[in-house]
């Protein structure tokens, strides 16, 4: 039996402050989005979400195509294939999320993310009665390839050693993946679920030509069955819709202008995710990705190999769209361009930066989707649940570091504290600070700083009695060190660290079942499954 407890984002240091905000819907930031995210925003975006009946055809046959092109393995395609065909109604919106082509569908929250989009877009369509779609959009025209070719488990890192020259990570060829999954599987022991989940792996990467089509055959294989729709956005059919936003850049330079006036605004009270560059647009030749630079109304290369003038950089725009790449900022908007999307669920820079948006989204009048925080999931398993509750250890401070998390603990089983005496020492504080409170209210803030600095020293001894105490609780430390190892991967939390292959070799897909019962993106905190 899995239970289920929640703690507030606010209680934890793993936040920026604006993702807490966000998290408790503080009014503040209401100028820099559309609307909070619930049930009635949600249905009310619903009525003002629209797109032509051109762009849903073109979106029908590029998925068509893509899908065409992608080996699935074992894959039940006939919900997928429906929600396509649904795209055409006028009555079909989607939910979306993404992110980068990671190794393997790494790390653990991007499970996370796309089960959220496919319970929420169920739950919508109940109350809806409209065709609500969970689309995952592959983040295929990155070129950063050393983020994504690495993944962690059982305190291994495993990379992916081949070189990659400035490619989107979606056109990598698949090549020798073979050997890299064959010696990965070889260096650990055997799992209920090894020799499955290395079938799927052999049978997805292997088969597939390049990453994009992998990466979808691996999706779908998982959650097809569930209607998820994976679109790579590279596609020329669907840049030529998002023309006028190229132009507009190339011209005026809208986002950064845009960007830059909302930065000021939200900077006074929080730390910016991303700066605008004065042209955020990439070009794509030979299967490169390279930064457009401009300057005195010319255009060129960063590294110096094409050069436009104004004229035949349009021209080149309007012949070939598809060499065009938006930066983090612009594909936001042409996500939103191409899409009936109602709602994106996304991490938490991912919500710091759509932020930054809003006045871009208005000048292209475009309306910003429902921005809905994903789910954040710490596991723990049967044995190290029941051990934290033998020994009265909160759950909440499985989130601290090491060396406080056992310090806490430890401090429940030493036998000498000054808990007594520091209570002792508050009650005789507030007696002096009253009595000289009644002579000169100059003197009581004397004896306050005074009296804070006693209280300091004896909470500094205290540490020191309960550090000498550990050598009489080897054990217990030694065992709690190794609960807290599962929360935490050099110094990162679990879900940002630690691959779904963890729990996937142990429980096969019961994992993503208990996960779609468990998780509602619409639910505020972080979540604790314990039990597993």
């Amino acid at each position: 039996m899995i239970s289920k407890e929640k703690v507030d984002l606010k209680n934890l240091n793993l936040f920026s402050s604006l993702v807490k905000d966000y998290s408790s819907q503080k009014k503040t930031l209401s100028p820099f989005l559309s609307s909070f995210p619930s049930k009635e925003s949600i249905l009310n975006k619903i009525k003002k979400t629209k797109l032509s009946n051109e762009l849903r055809s073109d979106l029908v046959s590029v998925l068509k195509k893509q899908y065409k092109e992608t080996i699935f393995f074992n894959s039940n395609l006939k919900k997928v294939n429906k929600n396509i065909e649904r795209l055409w109604l006028d009555n079909t919106y989607t939910i979306t999320t993404g992110h980068q082509l990671s190794l393997f569908a790494n790390p653990l929250f991007l499970i996370y993310k796309i089960i959220n989009i496919i319970n929420l877009s169920l739950e919508i369509s109940k109350i809806s009665k409209k065709n609500i779609i969970p689309v995952f959009w592959l983040a295929s025209e990155d070129h950063d390839f050393d983020e994504i070719k690495s993944f962690n488990l059982f305190s291994n890192k495993y990379n992916w050693d081949r070189v990659n020259n400035n490619s989107p990570v979606g056109l990598i060829e698949t090549k020798g993946i073979d050997v890299f999954i064959e010696k990965f599987f070889s260096s650990f022991d055997d799992y209920p679920y090894k020799k499955e989940l290395k079938e799927i792996l052999i049978k997805t990467y292997c088969k597939n030509s390049n990453l994009s089509n992998a990466f979808r055959s691996l999706l779908t294989y998982f959650f097809g069955k569930s209607g998820l729709l994976v679109l790579d956005p590279n596609e020329r059919v669907l840049k030529k819709h998002f023309l006028p936003s190229f132009k507009l850049e190339i011209l005026n330079q809208t986002s950064f202008d845009l960007v830059s006036k909302q930065n000021s605004q939200i900077s006074k009270d929080y730390k910016l995710t991303v700066n605008p560059r004065e042209l955020n647009l990439f070009y794509i030749k030979q299967k490169k990705r390279v930064r457009l630079l401009v300057k005195k109304k010319k255009y060129y290369l960063l590294d110096g190999t094409k050069e436009w003038n104004k004229k035949s950089i349009l021209e080149e725009i309007n012949n070939f769209p598809e060499r065009f790449s938006p930066n983090v900022i612009l594909r936001t908007l042409y996500q939103e361009t191409i899409l009936p999307n109602i709602v994106y669920v996304a991490g938490p820079s991912e919500i710091s930066y759509w932020l930054q948006f809003k006045s871009l989204f208005s000048y292209m009048k475009k309306e910003l989707p429902i921005l809905s925080l994903r789910s954040f999931v710490l596991n723990i398993n049967k044995s190290d649940w029941e051990i934290l509750k033998k020994n009265k250890i909160n759950t909440i401070d499985l989130f601290a570091p090491l060396d406080y998390f056992l310090s806490k603990s430890l401090y429940k089983k030493s036998k000498i504290n000054l808990i007594d005496e520091l209570n002792l020492m508050n009650k005789i504080s507030e007696s002096i600070n009253k009595k000289t409170k009644k002579i000169d209210s100059s003197l009581n803030v004397h004896s306050s700083v005074i009296l804070k600095k006693i209280e300091k020293d004896l909470k500094k001894l205290e540490k020191k009695l309960i550090k000498y105490q550990k050598k009489d609780h080897v054990e217990y430390l030694d065992l709690l060190t190794q609960i807290h190892s599962s929360v935490y991967q050099k110094n990162i939390i679990q879900e940002r660290s630690f691959s779904f292959f963890s729990f996937y070799l142990k429980y096969g897909n019961k994992f993503f079942e208990i996960l779609s019962k468990k998780l509602n993106c619409l639910e505020s905190g972080y979540i604790i499954l314990k039990g597993f």
